[in-house]
């Protein structure tokens, strides 16, 4: 019961950070493409520097959603 409320909240925070005007929308391209399936690697990469960047230059928005 745990893992499907952190999923949910998971999927709340994604849609907050979606929608928010804040965040660029090359960054919300990265993250897009970090959730294709692509062989290898490289989504994977993807996702970890959009993870990053949005932490390092919009962590507010992030600690609000």
């Amino acid at each position: 019961m745990r893992g499907v409320e952190t999923a949910l909240r998971l999927v709340h925070t994604a849609k907050l950070l979606a929608h928010e005007p804040s965040v660029p929308k090359w960054l919300r391209g990265l993250f897009v493409f970090g959730l294709l399936p692509i062989p290898l690697f490289f989504d994977e990469l993807a996702l970890i520097v959009a993870t990053a960047l949005l932490y390092v230059s919009h962590r507010q928005v992030v600690i609000e959603a």
